[in-house]
Formats: structure tokens, sequence, C-alpha cells
């Protein structure tokens, strides 16, 4: 279950926990204008057959075969079908609310939801994130399939199939997170890289790593990759190598009995005197005092 963290009060630790409230396919066989009415939850629908106007908040689209629609919760919304038509369709919340089975799908001509603030789902805005009413995706075909799947999954009436339609709703909303929050592949892969570069470093501490070498390693350039790893970690590449070092340092003297030259060789430290400036200079004491008190502790 992913929690989503924010600064906006009062969702700020909402769990995601799709839920799906109903699911199945509608079928207009005329023109209709229902009437308008407001929603407690999300309503995502696709769009298989025929062309219809959606109207929301007053404002007008248009809806096409194969458009994805993500209606939000407490929007005054209808949908105005101009010919025959068939939709898939899901309620369902998007954030658990432990009254989730009293909340219920709206009917057409309910605006007034006053009395239903318990059972509210927030709306994506209130995250940051400004998803329009027609969805665009990176992969369309690949979306409204997986939507498709949820909702016969939905219908079987099985439980775990449920289980398993609600994990795909889980999907399909972290690929709108992905799209409306400027999340993109290629800053993901740039996060992965960084990601790695401390297990590289505690790899090769006894080895010279320059700064160059490690930007190779998350392949970017060496002042790219600086600024990157002190956004990241808080400090410059070469403090954060210290600190691991030292850390290595403090590890040996307290459980083995290596002389202090070997564990400036093991630790990277061009020699005694650059380890015990370091020691001395991070821990408030030289090395041979830290390792008399731990032996006494």
């Amino acid at each position: 279950m992913e929690t989503i963290h924010t600064n906006k009060a009062p969702y700020s630790n909402m769990p995601l926990a799709p839920y799906i409230r109903s699911a199945g396919y509608a079928v207009r066989k005329a023109p209709t204008r229902p009437q308008d009415r407001r929603i407690l939850d999300y309503y995502m629908l696709v769009m298989q057959e025929g062309i219809a106007e959606a109207v929301l908040n007053g404002k007008t689209y248009a809806v096409r075969e194969g458009d994805i629609l993500l209606f939000q919760p407490n929007q005054l919304k209808s949908l105005i079908s101009t010919q025959p038509l068939v939709c898939a369709f899901a309620h369902f919340d998007l954030f658990y609310n432990p009254l989730r089975e009293m909340s219920f799908a709206v009917h057409e001509g309910t605006v007034d939801l006053e009395a239903y603030p318990h059972l509210m789902q927030p709306s994506l805005s209130e995250f940051g994130l400004d998803v329009p009413l027609l969805v665009h995706v990176a992969q369309p075909a690949k979306f409204r399939a997986t939507f498709l799947h949820a909702v016969e999954l939905w219908m079987s009436e099985d439980a775990l199939q449920r289980v398993e339609a609600n994990h795909l709703i889980s999907e399909l909303t972290i690929a709108l997170f992905k799209q409306y929050s400027g999340w993109n592949a290629r800053h993901s892969t740039i996060d992965q890289a960084l990601d790695r570069i401390p297990a590289y470093l505690a790899l090769h501490l006894s080895e010279p790593l320059p700064v160059q070498e490690l930007a190779a390693a998350a392949h970017l350039s060496e002042s790219r990759f600086h600024l990157l790893f002190r956004q990241r970690f808080g400090v410059s590449p070469h403090q954060y190598l210290i600190q691991l070092r030292l850390q290595h340092v403090k590890e040996l003297l307290a459980e083995t009995s290596l002389t202090l030259a070997e564990i400036a060789e093991q630790c990277g430290f061009t020699d005694l005197h650059h380890l015990s400036s370091s020691f001395k200079r991070r821990e408030g004491m030289a090395p041979s005092e830290y390792r008399a008190q731990r032996s006494r502790a």
C-alpha cells in the first residue's frame, strides 16, 4: 500500500489504496442528456463506440472513440450522448477511507453532497497534480487495455479477481502520477544511477576514486554529477567518501587487531598521518584513543 506524502493538509499521509465500487459497460441506444451530478469518488471511462459531449463544471468537451476520461470527486459533471454509444466505466476510491464501504456511486441529478464530507475523496489537485478530464498518457493503447481488463475482472464477482482489478487501477494511477507530476524516465535513470554510487564507493574504499570516475559510473558529466550528488546526499562526493572511510576505520579499530598503518591502507588513506588527521578532525580524538576506549568498553 503506497502512501502519498504532501504538504497539503489534511491528506498528507493518505495511503493510496484503489477500491473499485462499481464497474461495467454503459450502453446508450439513443441520444440522451442526463442531469448533472457531483460524485464522491473517481469515475473513469473509456469511450468504445460513438461520440459524446462531456460537461465538466460548465465547460463542454468533445469525446470520441478511444478517449479516456477521468471525472474527479465533487466536480459537476454530465455526459451527453449525441448518438448511440458504448463505454467501459469504473467508480472507485483512490485513497484509503475506513468508511469506504458506506460510500456510493451518486445518481444523476444529485449535486448537493454536503451531508457526506466523511465519504468525499480528495481530488488530485490537492496533491499538486493537474490531471485534465481528457487524460493523455504515453501509452494510451496499453492504458485502455489495462483498464478494460480491470473492468472485466471486477465484473467476474470473484473475490481474487476483484483484488487483481484494484491492483490494475493502482498501476493506472501510478501512470497518471508519472504523466502529470513531471516525472520522466530520464530522471528515473539518473536517480537509480545515484542510488548505486554509495555501494560503488563502499566496494572501492581502498582505491583512489576521482570524481570523474564516479561521474562515469553514473553516466553523467563531472559537473552535473557533483551538483546532483550534493543535492541528493547533502555533501560533496569527496566528503561522502571520507565519511564512509572513517566509518570503516572505526569498525576495524573496534573489531580487529590490525595496525593503524594496515587500516590506513585498507581504507584508502595515503598514509598514517592522513588517517590520523582526518580521524581526529571528525571524531575529536586520535585513532589509538578510540581503540582504547572501545577496548575498555
